[in-house]
């Protein structure tokens, strides 16, 4: 089954950007195709803004992710294969169960970002995602030009 706007169960997130400043917004499709309003946030780094997010989301329990952005780098990202970010060479122990078998602990790289080392996280966490590069974001576009006009005004 391919995944797409009017698949059940499915997180769709807008992100616009521009000028240092990022607008998600969010709806989720539920499996009787009602769409309700899940997100609406903003930051001036994007990939803080993904982070909390995909974070904020995990209570709704969407099975499947589709990220809608003009930020080329987020979508570039996304794209399977994830675009893993660069580590420092640090490491960082984490408990591992496989079905079946008994847990283990190993040494897993980390290290650079560490939104992006979240985000891949939390997207895992997905049946299924999918993030497409678009201009056309109108509601997100006029959401960011609401907040940069009030980030704008003097207090």
């Amino acid at each position: 089954m391919t995944l797409t706007i009017h698949t059940p169960n499915t997180l769709l997130l807008g992100i616009y950007t521009r000028n240092g400043l990022s607008v998600a917004l969010g709806n989720l499709r539920c499996v009787d195709g009602e769409m309700i309003e899940a997100i609406d946030d903003a930051d001036v780094n994007v990939w803080a803004l993904l982070d909390r997010t995909l974070t904020d989301a995990k209570a709704m329990q969407p099975d499947n992710l589709i990220v809608f952005s003009n930020d080329k780098d987020l979508i570039a990202f996304g794209t399977p294969p994830l675009q893993i970010p660069q580590t420092d060479g640090k490491t960082e122990r984490m408990f591992f169960v496989q079905k079946g078998e008994r847990g283990r602990y190993e040494q897993i790289p980390c290290g650079g970002d560490p939104h992006q080392w979240s985000i891949a996280r939390l997207i895992c966490g997905y049946r299924r995602w999918h993030f497409q590069h678009t201009d056309k974001l109108p509601k997100a576009e006029e959401r960011w030009q609401h907040r940069q006009q009030s980030t704008a005004q003097p207090q």
